[in-house]
């Protein structure tokens, strides 16, 4: 029977959808019922916290079933095997780390260590594969899929990903850099591929499911053409759920999280919110980012939690500020654009550098000459990567976070889709000038 907890995880809340194991559930919140239930929907009441009483109505959607041609074409592991010889590297940014997985070859990570006198780079390997074994694996993998096709009971193994189970071809790449906690022990990664149309080879997720074994997981539209490893259909369900005995519409708990969350956004949006992750909603009273607004620097956008909040100013500046008991405003600033320190900085790191077109999704820059750290006595400087993200729900939706790497030295992350207008403008040193 379905459970009235899931409930506290609706977010919109006239239209609040939850994923199970196996159905979406689409609850709609409606006013007193007039016209008796149908007999084929299951009803059951519930009582809130504060005794508001429903009466809801579960009707679920027929699957859709489809019937399967007979399939003729390339085995799962033949796309992969496309995907190896293409020599493809896909990337992920993370607050501290980057990871580089080129597709058959290597698995790293790695992050810049900023010291006094010099520039480190500090970086593992989670995994490779050389020539002779990666064809061996495939050969390997092509007769075990064979194998496994002419048995008609056999099931395809998944995975649960984003609350979906989804089939998969997995590649192990052993052989990386020595584990830390076990010097005898070599680091190794398992990469599940998936398929995911609107993906391109992307590093989905990436996980150490045990010291020095991680697990990474591929978005790749390529997997998609084999019909045994696309993403099942997910049955519907609708709860209606009608409001007894005057109750309101919506109980007020629920009611009162919806709200404080629109009141967090619209304030977040203004600088004055208290999450790292900002939404301009097109419900507030918040304007979308324009893009040749935010290029000329005439848009700034904000974030930050606590008391201490940042502002970035593309091609000018980055603030970080807080104000005191009687309103009055503190700034520091985290470093301020200069044409001439930025090519000198990106020129000496080839690999901050944008990546080709087609395989890039972010653009890094270099803010320097900001206020004078009490720490390190020299100026606060700051490296900022703008990430292009997809979404096609929110399309106004922007992620930002800031993170102290070193003393006085700081990390401004940047997603969002509306920089995906800017990040394949970007010329060959990661800038993208602004013509009005």
């Amino acid at each position: 029977m379905f459970k009235f907890w899931l409930l506290v995880l609706v977010i919109e809340i006239t239209n609040a959808i939850f994923i199970g194991e196996s159905n979406v559930y689409d609850i709609k919140w409606s006013e007193n019922l007039r016209h008796p239930i149908k007999d084929e929907l299951e009803k059951f009441n519930i009582t809130s916290s504060m005794g508001e009483k429903y009466t809801c109505a579960i009707a679920k959607n027929d699957e859709i079933t489809q019937k399967e041609a007979p399939y003729k074409g390339p085995l799962a592991v033949e796309f992969i095997e496309h995907l190896f010889n293409k020599g493809i590297c896909s990337y992920r940014l993370d607050p501290y780390w980057t990871y580089e997985l080129c597709h058959g070859k290597h698995i790293r990570q790695y992050h810049e260590i900023l010291d006094d006198s010099m520039l480190m780079l500090q970086q593992y390997t989670l995994g490779r594969m050389g020539t002779k074994e990666r064809e061996m694996v495939i050969r390997r993998k092509k007769e075990e899929e064979r194998r496994k096709m002419q048995n008609s009971t056999h099931t395809i193994k998944t995975k649960r990903v984003d609350n979906r189970d989804l089939p998969f071809v997995e590649i192990a790449m052993t052989e990386g850099s020595v584990c830390e906690h076990n010097k005898r022990k070599l680091r190794r990664s398992n990469v599940y591929y998936i398929c995911d149309m609107k993906g391109n080879h992307d590093i989905h997720t990436v996980k150490e499911v045990t010291s020095c074994v991680y697990e990474i997981i591929i978005s790749t539209p390529l997997l998609c053409a084999h019909p045994k490893y696309r993403p099942k259909r997910i049955a519907g369900t609708t709860i209606t759920c009608y409001a007894k005995e005057k109750s309101p519409k919506v109980p007020y708990n629920l009611a009162k999280i919806y709200w404080e969350r629109k009141r967090i956004i619209e304030n977040a949006a203004r600088g004055e919110g208290r999450m790292e992750f900002i939404t301009y909603d097109k419900n507030s009273n918040v304007d979308n980012l324009e893009v040749g607004d935010f290029l000329s620097g005439k848009n700034c956008i904000s974030g930050g939690t606590g008391n201490w909040r940042f502002e970035f100013c593309y091609g000018r500046y980055i603030n970080q500020y807080t104000y005191g008991i009687l309103g009055i405003r503190t700034t520091i600033c985290l470093g301020k654009f200069n044409l001439n320190k930025h090519l000198e900085w990106i020129r000496s790191r080839p690999y901050k550098r944008p990546k080709p077109l087609g395989y890039r999704t972010y653009i890094t820059q270099f803010y320097t000459d900001g206020s004078v750290s009490n720490i390190t006595g020299r100026p606060r400087q700051t490296e900022v990567k703008l990430k292009c993200i997809e979404n096609t729900t929110h399309k106004d939706a922007l992620v930002m976070y800031l993170h102290e790497i070193n003393f006085g030295k700081y990390l401004l992350g940047i997603e969002s889709p509306i920089l995906c207008q800017v990040v394949p403008k970007a010329d060959e040193d990661g800038l993208v000038f602004y013509k009005s």
